[in-house]
């Protein structure tokens, strides 16, 4: 709303003091959000952390930050407090001259983000590949382990062809990883089948989904 607001000034159909309350609004709501997902990543982090470790064998660490354009992570409390809302405010107001040139809010808790580094390095702009495809698998698994200890039920997960990219050790961790997961696993590789212990196997063939023989029930 306050976007919409920011390209009717463009237009000369709004004035700059009509943004003072929204501004109030996303001050509130942004500092609640920003709160939610920094609780949220801090919790994802320790899990990727710990299955990053087991995928690479300890060889690689992985380290997962939450980033906010507005505040240090140690400024960030459990809950929002007035002091934050204010700041956040405050911060709103301060750009809203460089907001209406641009047509959009560049502060604020749209503007978050989370970092992945491996051995200090960004994984997103330095991470070979591997990396990346590790990262990625990593990230979802985490998330259904973090799914299902705030909600306490089990999620079904797809991974869509993420071996393609990791040596057979590492594939061999992610199978022991996921054994006691639901799981739907698409592959290119019908090698890699066959190290899953249990479940249904099923390939295309002309359009067709059809059951592998000797898959286990």
């Amino acid at each position: 709303q306050r976007n919409a607001v920011l390209k009717q000034i463009q237009l000369g159909k709004a004035r700059e003091r009509d943004l003072a309350d929204w501004d109030l609004q996303l001050a509130a709501h942004g500092s609640l959000l920003t709160c939610l997902r920094y609780a949220y990543i801090r919790q994802l982090a320790a899990v990727c952390e710990q299955l990053y470790a087991r995928i690479t064998d300890g060889q690689e660490k992985l380290s997962v930050k939450y980033r906010s354009n507005l505040f240090r992570n140690s400024e960030i409390p459990e809950k929002p407090t007035a002091e934050m809302q204010q700041y956040y405010y405050e911060q709103l107001r301060r750009s809203a001259a460089d907001d209406i040139r641009l047509g959009f809010t560049a502060k604020g808790a749209g503007r978050d983000d989370f970092s992945c580094k491996i051995g200090g390095l960004s994984v997103r702009d330095f991470g070979s590949q591997g990396q990346q495809k590790s990262l990625a698998l990593v990230l979802k698994l985490a998330q259904a382990a973090v799914f299902y200890e705030n909600k306490d039920e089990t999620p079904v997960i797809l991974l869509d062809d993420v071996m393609g990219e990791l040596d057979a050790q590492r594939q061999r961790l992610v199978y022991d990883i996921v054994q006691d997961m639901q799981i739907f696993l698409t592959t290119p590789q019908p090698e890699a089948v066959g190290q899953v212990p249990e479940g249904h196997a099923y390939f295309m063939e002309n359009g067709a989904l059809i059951q592998q023989s000797g898959t286990a029930e």
